[in-house]
C-alpha cells in the first residue's frame, strides 16, 4: 500500500494518527473526535500555495465565546465522520476552520467535502484549547477524545473520583505516572455535546492534560 500523502502537511500527519485510533478500537464508527490548533503563518502559507481559490464560509456563532482563540486556525474532525475513513477520504473527514469575530464565531476555510460541520463536541474542544493554550504557554495544540474500552471499564469499577482513578492507573504500570504525572481529572456525568460538559471539562483541564468523562471516555 502506498504511503499516505496530502498537500496539507497537518492532514498528512493527522490522518494516519486518527486511523490508528480506529485500528486500536478507541474510536468506533463515528465515535470520538480530534482537533489541532495550527500555526497561523504555516497553515496560511500552505493554503495559499495549494488552494489559492478558497473562499471562507459564512461566520457561524460559536457555542462558547473564546476571545483567546480569536484568529486561530483548527484542523478538526467533522460531525458524523468515521476515523477509519481518514486515509481514504481525508477531505471529507477533516475540515479547517478559523475563529473570528473576537472569538465568537468560526468560518470554514477548507475540507468537510461532504457538507459536514465540526464535531458535535466542538464546544469542549474550544474550551480545552483555550485552557491548555494558556496553561502550557501555547505549547499544547492537540485534543483527542477517544473511547478506550479498558479505560471506560475501569471507570465503572472505581469510584468516580480523580484521585482514586489516577492512583489506579498509576499503579497498573510505572510508565503511567511518567506520561501523565498530573493525573486524570474526572468530569461528572453530563450530556455529551453540551455547554455544561464543556465547562466542566475546562475546570478539569486547568489541573491536568487528561480528563475522564464518567463512564464515557
Amino acid at each position: 500500500m502506498a504511503a499516505f500523502t496530502h498537500p496539507i502537511s497537518f492532514v498528512k500527519e493527522a490522518a494516519p494518527f486518527v486511523h490508528l485510533c480506529w485500528e486500536m478500537g478507541w474510536n468506533e464508527a463515528n465515535g470520538g473526535n480530534f482537533s489541532w490548533r495550527l500555526p497561523t503563518g504555516e497553515i496560511e502559507g500552505i493554503l495559499a500555495r495549494h488552494y489559492p481559490d478558497l473562499t471562507p464560509g459564512a461566520a457561524v456563532p460559536m457555542p462558547i465565546d473564546e476571545p483567546d482563540l480569536d484568529g486561530e486556525y483548527f484542523l478538526v474532525t467533522g460531525s458524523g465522520q468515521f476515523f477509519r475513513h481518514a486515509l481514504e477520504h481525508p477531505n471529507q473527514v477533516f475540515g479547517i476552520v478559523r475563529i473570528v469575530a473576537g472569538g465568537t464565531a468560526w468560518r470554514q476555510v477548507w475540507g468537510f467535502s461532504s457538507g459536514a460541520k465540526p464535531t458535535s463536541e466542538f464546544a469542549t474542544h474550544l474550551v480545552a484549547h483555550a485552557v491548555r493554550k494558556r496553561v502550557s504557554n501555547g505549547r499544547e495544540r492537540m485534543i483527542l477524545h477517544a473511547h478506550p474500552l479498558e479505560f471506560i471499564a475501569l471507570s465503572f469499577l472505581e469510584a468516580l473520583d480523580s484521585r482514586v482513578l489516577s492512583r489506579a492507573l498509576w499503579e497498573k504500570m510505572p510508565e503511567c505516572i511518567v506520561i501523565f504525572p498530573d493525573g486524570v481529572q474526572v468530569v461528572p456525568l453530563y450530556l455529551p455535546g453540551t455547554v455544561e460538559i464543556a465547562e466542566a471539562s475546562a475546570a478539569g483541564l486547568e489541573k491536568s492534560r487528561v480528563i475522564s468523562w464518567s463512564h464515557h471516555g
